[in-house]
């Protein structure tokens, strides 16, 4: 062994035996028992149920549609341009649209059908999310919460009211009949 203290003559030198001897290694700290899986279901998120997916995947496909119809417009969108670029040795007194090669009423069949598909495919993806957000999977789901906002078929009345309405109309037939019958009276004098 070296040290900076002494002068390089080492007085111990350990056994031969001793160097030979591996070094005692502490024991590896015992680690806990594995605990057995919990046999109760934690309950599943809500946005991974079968339920969840099903109104997403109205949502997903609207805005796969939507991302298909941004693409097919914008293809159609820069053909129109190209075609709008002159050739390089066309005459520069006619424009590249007057050569023969647009059609008006099938330009316009074409933007009606591009803006269609962006509109259906819009509004499926906000049907979709607007589905998701409300908890609906069905008309049965929609026709439950109509009839919770509205009440249930044969509701009790209030008969105040309805009694209140009557005598209303009573006295506003009777002050026209009063009115009907005065101008009779006036018309045969």
């Amino acid at each position: 062994m070296f040290s900076l203290w002494s002068n390089g003559k080492s007085t111990a030198q350990p056994a031969p035996q001793e160097a030979l001897k591996p070094a005692a290694t502490p024991p590896p700290p015992a680690l806990p028992a594995p605990s057995p899986p919990d046999t109760a279901l934690e309950p599943q998120s809500s946005m991974f149920t079968t339920r969840s997916m099903k109104q997403l995947g109205l949502f997903f496909a609207g805005a796969g549609f939507f991302a298909a119809s941004a693409i097919i417009a914008r293809r159609a969108v820069a053909r129109k341009q190209l075609a709008a670029v002159p050739k390089f040795y066309q005459q520069s007194h006619r424009s590249a649209t007057t050569a023969g090669n647009e059609a008006s009423p099938l330009l316009a069949i074409e933007a009606l059908n591009l803006a269609t598909l962006n509109t259906v495919s819009f509004f499926m993806m906000i049907t979709g999310g607007a589905a998701w957000a409300l908890d609906i999977s069905s008309l049965d789901d929609i026709r439950r919460m109509a009839r919770r906002n509205i009440g249930p078929p044969g509701a009790q009345t209030d008969e105040a009211l309805e009694r209140e309405i009557e005598e209303w109309a009573a006295r506003v037939f009777r002050r026209k009949k009063a009115q009907a019958s005065d101008e009779t009276t006036q018309e045969k004098r």
